[in-house]
């Protein structure tokens, strides 16, 4: 089947969309911007543009996924590469800046996944074990029942709690394995009954960029004329969450966008390429020591700049976040390479599955 490198540029857009977010949050310009000015809210208005990268990957696992053989060397590629860079950043912190290198911090990098050192990653490796059951379910469901099922969960797990700003099925506002797999249905759902290709590209450029109005508005209105009515600021940021109907909306409008477009052989590779290493930029810089001592409160002299300049620095802030990660990142790639670790992988899979087939 050919590659489809729309896929791919999703994942590195998506990747540098991540780098945005946490510029801005963790960077410290949405906490320390003054409310109701304008750096104010083209701050949140960046940050309700890039809010959709998550559940962008989330679909693009169940979109790519669903037909692949599962493979165990997928869970372990997956752990190796997080020991990878929470090994990298103990070394570093341990040489530069050792009073904050503890016993339970080393012990943490060892088992970073159950140890929760990343969200995401957690949240994923769960996912990917409960793949092959995923992968039943888009196989072999009526696509009647199979849609159905995905509508009602959505309505559930989507308007139901902004509705009712309540937070009942414990999604924690989308960061979780149970919204992860959600997004992984919908994605396969969307692959199989090739809904892309019924959907007309403006169509999803005019859907996203209502969806991004309708989440901005809402927070714009209810602080800067709203902001007297109490009841109403429960709602304050009801449209910026992973789970938002929104958010997801703006999400699969851009995988819809992003299928369409073609690029050249020699793009595509190379698109392809640096789209192997997207994973490594988050976990460069969302590892907890870098995220901590690094990260945290580093963007906040960007307001002292006017509000084109802060943008500015904004995006470039992002890109030498993504740019870092991915050589990294394609230097571990080549490392793993030297080490084996690929060749070892592939053997487990031989291994694995003929263990099945005697199952």
């Amino acid at each position: 089947m050919k590659r489809n490198y729309g896929i791919d540029f999703l994942r590195i857009i998506s990747m540098f969309m991540v780098a945005v977010l946490h510029v801005l949050a963790q960077g410290g310009i949405l906490r320390n911007a003054e409310p109701q000015t304008l750096k104010y809210w083209v701050a949140w208005l960046l940050e309700i543009a890039s809010y959709c990268a998550v559940n962008c990957f989330a679909l693009i696992s169940g979109y790519v996924m669903y037909r692949t053989e599962h493979k165990v060397s997928r869970l372990l590629k997956l752990w190796l590469q997080t020991v990878f860079y929470t090994g990298l950043s103990l070394v570093f912190f341990c040489f530069f800046m050792p009073d904050v290198v503890g016993k339970r911090t080393i012990l943490n990098a060892i088992f970073p996944i159950t140890s929760t050192q990343y969200w995401y990653i957690s949240a994923y490796f769960g996912m990917l074990i409960l793949v092959p059951l995923f992968n039943m379910v888009i196989h072999h469901a009526e696509k009647k029942v199979f849609g159905t099922a995905l509508l009602t969960a959505f309505a559930a797990f989507c308007i139901l709690p902004v509705v009712f700003q309540s937070n009942p099925y414990r999604l924690d506002s989308g960061y979780s394995l149970i919204w992860l797999s959600l997004l992984y249905l919908a994605g396969g759902y969307i692959h199989k009954y090739d809904v892309i290709s019924k959907i007309k590209t403006s169509y999803a450029w005019y859907t996203a960029l209502a969806m991004l109005a309708i989440s901005f508005l809402t927070k714009f209105v209810i602080e800067q004329f709203l902001h007297g009515v109490s009841f109403l600021q429960a709602y304050n940021n009801a449209f910026i969450s992973f789970t938002s109907p929104t958010i997801v909306l703006i999400a699969v409008g851009l995988l819809i966008i992003c299928c369409k477009l073609n690029f050249k052989p020699r793009s595509g590779r190379a698109i392809g390429f640096l789209s192997s290493a997207a994973l490594g930029v988050y976990l460069s810089h969302v590892n907890p020591l870098v995220w901590t001592h690094l990260i945290r409160d580093f963007a906040v002299s960007f307001l002292d700049y006017n509000c084109f300049s802060m943008v500015c620095l904004i995006i470039l802030s992002a890109f030498l976040i993504f740019a870092a990660g991915i050589v990294i990142d394609l230097v571990r790639i080549k490392l793993f390479d030297l080490l084996g670790i690929h060749k070892l992988c592939t053997f487990l899979d031989t291994k694995s599955a003929k263990i099945q087939d005697k199952v």
